[in-house]
């Protein structure tokens, strides 16, 4: 029986490819900065030529109400990390109390994102219909 040496120079070289995630992560991310890139010119080239509008509609905006849904959807997006955690940790369900959070698992973790976003949008959508003229 012979072998042979199988020689790199005279083949294919090979081919180094970059990571597919890491591709479609920059393509995302450039993607989400040109779409807020758009919005913000919109913003401020409505600002700029109709500055009357936008003194009108300052005295609508309730700030705390607004700061406070806003903490509640940052928040939601923490809880919802904590379920992502809990499921690699292949931790579904609770292993303790209810109210040992140290212990909750993915179904925990998720069920409280949801209750939070369903918070914010119901937040928002009153929002909406207090500032919205009436008929």
């Amino acid at each position: 029986m012979t072998t042979a040496a199988l020689n790199r120079s005279l083949g294919a070289q090979s081919v180094q490819r970059p990571n597919t995630v890491a591709v479609g992560t920059i393509v995302w991310l450039g993607s989400e900065v040109m779409f807020f890139a758009g919005l913000f010119a919109i913003y401020f080239t409505l600002k700029s030529t109709s500055p009357g509008l936008w003194a009108e509609q300052t005295e609508k905006l309730n700030v705390p109400f607004a700061t406070t849904i806003t903490i509640i959807l940052v928040l939601s997006s923490v809880t919802c990390q904590f379920g992502v955690f809990a499921a690699e940790r292949m931790q579904v369900h609770r292993t303790g109390k209810l109210f040992d959070m140290r212990k909750w698992g993915m179904t925990e973790w998720f069920f409280l994102t949801y209750a939070m976003g369903a918070v914010f949008v119901t937040g928002k959508s009153s929002s909406t219909q207090r500032s919205s003229p009436s008929t």
